[in-house]
């Protein structure tokens, strides 16, 4: 074996060096005989040794080959040189390559040879890391049954059984040649060890490779059968050099041969022939020389087949060629104007498209309600996947085709969805530190998402089709809500609510949940979208997410909790992030297949950070934007409001800026809760003032208690409006023994009409029960006004009007006293100022929460609530809560 040894790589070629290697002689046309056959070494007399992977019964070793060795025993670089002199002997046209090392570099150098489909591994520009990302493992499996999908739908096409009978047929039928293919595995024994999936793709090749015309040649350092489910079976001519103990060799070759054999020897042997001692000659150093000059020959294929790994990408990367348009600024010449699919990074697929590259990830707002779902744990892109959106958005769509209405629940110390406010398609960004937008941005949403419902069914569309189609052929782009434009100008034609950290959010605003329900039950007909983030499914409520059926689910902190598939979620890398799984909808509308995806960077050309993309749109915009979503006004005077007509009369304005009005006629009764400083006793001024400026003395009659002083002014500017006064808890016992006497005539009265038919059987003024702070009024053992409780339920009845003011301090446990229940029961109207929102609901789902002094929540005797900003009755902007010293005067 010494002369042998010493045996170069080009003698093997039958040259002397390789510049004598000549592409007319190596690449000439063979007979099908003399194809797949590469030398792989020289036997003891120096004669050369050849690899056959033509099967048996043509003469050769194949149809496929195992080769097997020890760690060091010299097997990679034989397949190496076997990869090589493959390529070395057959054209381009007759021979196609594949190479699979999940590793490493076992094939580095090799990846621009002509016949090559494609390389499998950690190989330039874009290594696939299996170590990394284990959904790899899936993908090459699915890329190995493709292989032997495809061919055998050519051979189905023609009747064909075989390779051969197919190239017999084709010619006359005009189809592509079907070339051998020669799939080269490197590791195998590691790589079917990891994935189960791979095992059987590679069983099935090697069971229907003979006829397919595809070869397997797997290398590995030992043959474990029970790992490899029956593929040795299959592998019947094997390669085996060096093993690591005599049990192995006996394994392997059936004597002690291979054991101690020095690196680069091994024996040959097929499925009929006595085994074949051969020396693999030394190829230090010569194998990229001869690769270069083979790939030299012949230009590589247009692209591989093998698509690059998912990896992160700039969104300019999915977007295409970036230009401005003098109508609609900076846009993409690539997608349709206003289109509601839009790309946000790149889908994985076992085959690369045409330009060699993976499938883009669109998603397609027009379909499934137009609202989408993140959820990842934190860190695993969450906020980047929603600027992404919003940026593609941006760039895709006008501001008069899309809006953001932005709110930052997602913590940290990142700036978040505030660095796209810049944005000209950005109504508004606001989070925690402004509960009254926060509110504000909900109710806007709720009333556009109502008001466009309204209009749709005006006007008979029943369709989101339809909708947008009432928008173009009519001015109803304006602001739905007030019919025309005004000051604020139109309105986007897609309106995005998009929510950083939804669960917190629900926490924080537990009335937020049915406002959120109701956007998501009626945007999808009128263009109002809901897009939102979350740490995990569970922490959101059931009924929203059936609601949002496009779901992009990131890494989970458990996978098992996936709504898209539990085996999938495991593999999604964990440091990563954007990476994660989708069901991605089949255009036929049947059941979506799961995919792993990859979201772009929210970056563009010239722009490293969100907030510089925000410039860049900005500077080659058109002038137009989405109108700013502004906070409520902190102050607002009651001369600043119109009239309204009748007895009502205006106490403040609504989200949408717009009047909100009383009428204390047709309110039966009134619960007002807020803190200290909260605007609770201005709101009680303005109701009476209001009372005493609207309806006559005749009609309406005031009875105040005010025991703490805070409207001590009162009773003087009321005049003949006032019918009591009780400055302390002494002197409204006998204001309300007198008011039940004359109201229990009243009730008497109405009673006794009502049997007979007269009409309401009572005359007189309508009577306003007004009380300040009514929990210092009030105990577990002591009210005052119990004796009205009998009377309470028949209020609208009896022309009786009790209006409760209290702090939100303690409401809760109060709320089950004899006097606010029979209140609440009566259908009474509630009102929430500033206050904790550890009390929790005080009306239906609405809790207390942090507010502006004057900003409260209105609640109905329906249930609606309404967001006001009060005016302010006081000659100040806002009065400091009394201490407690001044106030007990």
């Amino acid at each position: 074996m010494t002369g042998a040894a010493e045996a170069d790589l080009p003698r093997q070629h039958g040259v002397v060096s390789v510049d004598q290697l000549d592409p007319e002689r190596c690449w000439a046309v063979r007979p099908p005989e003399r194809t797949l056959r590469v030398p792989i070494g020289f036997d003891g007399t120096g004669a050369p040794v050849t690899l056959d992977l033509n099967p048996s019964h043509h003469g050769g070793n194949g149809p496929h080959a195992l080769l097997v060795g020890a760690a060091g025993s010299g097997k990679t670089e034989l397949l190496r040189s076997l990869v090589l002199g493959l390529a070395v002997h057959h054209h381009p046209a007759q021979l196609e390559l594949l190479l699979v090392d999940h590793l490493g570099g076992s094939f580095r150098g090799l990846e621009r040879l002509p016949q090559v489909l494609g390389v499998v591994g950690q190989y330039p520009p874009h290594p696939a890391r299996f170590d990394i990302d284990p959904s790899l493992f899936a993908r090459l499996a699915r890329f190995l049954h493709w292989l032997a999908d495809e061919r055998l739908g050519w051979m189905g096409a023609l009747g064909a059984r075989s390779m051969e009978e197919y190239n017999q047929a084709r010619k006359a039928a005009q189809q592509q040649p079907m070339r051998p293919m020669v799939i080269a595995v490197d590791h195998y024994d590691a790589l079917v060890g990891q994935s189960l999936e791979v095992r059987d793709a590679l069983l099935r090749l090697a069971e229907q490779g003979e006829a397919l015309g595809m070869h397997l040649l797997v290398s590995g350092e030992r043959l474990d059968p029970g790992a490899l489910g029956g593929l040795e079976r299959s592998l019947s001519c094997r390669i085996v050099l060096g093993a690591g103990s005599p049990a192995e060799s006996r394994m392997l070759l059936g004597t002690e041969d291979a054991y101690g054999l020095p690196p680069g020897a091994g024996f040959l042997t097929g499925p009929v022939g006595p085994s074949v001692l051969f020396q693999a000659p030394d190829q230090a150093g010569l194998v990229q020389p001869v690769a270069d000059r083979v790939a030299g020959w012949a230009p590589p294929r247009p692209r591989a087949l093998w698509p690059p790994p998912l990896r992160p990408m700039p969104l300019a990367e999915v977007l295409g060629w970036l230009s401005i348009d003098p109508e609609r600024g900076l846009s993409t010449d690539q997608w349709q104007p206003g289109r509601m699919s839009v790309p946000l990074g790149r889908l994985d697929h076992h085959v690369s498209g045409p330009d060699g590259e993976l499938p883009r990830l669109e998603l397609d707002l027009g379909r499934g309600g137009g609202h989408v779902a993140v959820c990842g744990r934190p860190g695993s892109g969450g906020t980047t996947a929603l600027l992404t959106l919003l940026t593609t958005l941006a760039v895709t769509h006008t501001p008069r085709e899309a809006g953001f209405y932005c709110l930052d629940f997602g913590g940290g110390d990142r700036a978040g969805l505030a660095e796209l406010d810049g944005l000209p398609h950005t109504a508004t960004v606001s989070g925690p530190g402004d509960p009254g937008l926060v509110r504000r941005v909900l109710g806007e949403l709720t009333r556009i998402a109502r008001t466009r419902t309204e209009l749709c069914r005006a006007n008979g569309v029943s369709s989101p089709t339809g909708f947008r189609q009432l928008l173009e052929s009519s001015a109803q782009m304006l602001d739905p809500a007030s019919g025309s434009s005004g000051d604020q100008g139109p309105l986007p034609r897609e309106v995005f609510l998009v929510i950083d950290g939804l669960p917190r959010l629900l926490h924080e605003h537990p009335g937020a949940e049915a406002a959120l329900l109701e956007i998501a039950a009626r945007g999808p007909l009128v263009g109002v979208h809901l897009v939102f983030t979350a740490d995990c499914w569970a922490a959101l409520p059931p009924q929203l997410v059936e609601l949002v059926p496009t779901r992009l689910e990131l890494r989970l902190d458990e996978p098992q909790s996936s709504l898209v598939e539990a085996r999938l979620a495991e593999q999604v890398p964990l440091d990563v992030p954007g990476r994660g799984i989708l069901i991605d909808p089949r255009p036929d509308g049947a059941p979506g297949v799961p995919r792993h995806f990859q979201l772009a960077a929210p970056v563009l050309p010239r722009t490293a950070t969100p907030a510089e993309v925000c410039e860049l749109i900005a500077q080659f915009g058109t002038g137009m934007s989405v109108p700013r979503l502004e906070p409520m006004p902190t102050l607002v005077r009651p001369e600043q409001l119109p009239p309204a007509p009748g007895a009502a009369f205006p106490i403040g304005v609504d989200e949408a800026l717009a009047p909100v009005s009383l009428d204390p006629f047709g309110t039966a009764h009134m619960l007002i809760y807020g803190e200290p400083g909260s605007g609770r006793t201005n709101l009680l001024r303005l109701l009476m003032l209001g009372i005493a400026e609207n309806c006559d003395p005749g009609a309406a009659r005031i009875v105040l208690t005010d025991h703490r002083g805070g409207l001590a002014d009162l009773p003087t500017r009321l005049g003949n409006h006032l019918a009591g006064f009780a400055p302390n808890p002494e002197s409204l016992q006998p204001i309300v023994e007198d008011l039940c006497t004359a109201m229990s005539a009243r009730l008497a009265a109405a009673d006794a009409a009502a049997a007979e038919g007269t009409g309401q059987g009572w005359a007189g003024p309508e009577i306003f029960l007004i009380v300040d702070d009514y929990d210092h009024l009030s105990g577990p053992t002591h009210d005052p006004l119990l004796p009205l409780l009998p009377l309470l339920p028949a209020g609208g009845r009896i022309g009786l009007h009790v209006v409760l003011a209290r702090s939100t301090a303690g409401a809760a446990k109060a709320h089950s006293g004899p006097i606010l229940t029979a209140v609440r029961a009566a259908g009474a109207t509630g009102v929430l100022l500033s206050g904790d929102p550890q009390e929790g609901p005080l009306f239906g789902p609405v809790a207390p929460s942090p507010l502006p002094p004057g900003r409260a929540v209105l609640i109905g005797p329906d249930g609606n609530s309404t967001l006001v900003q009060t005016a302010c009755h006081t000659d100040g902007v806002w009065q400091a809560p009394l201490a407690e010293e001044d106030a007990l005067r």
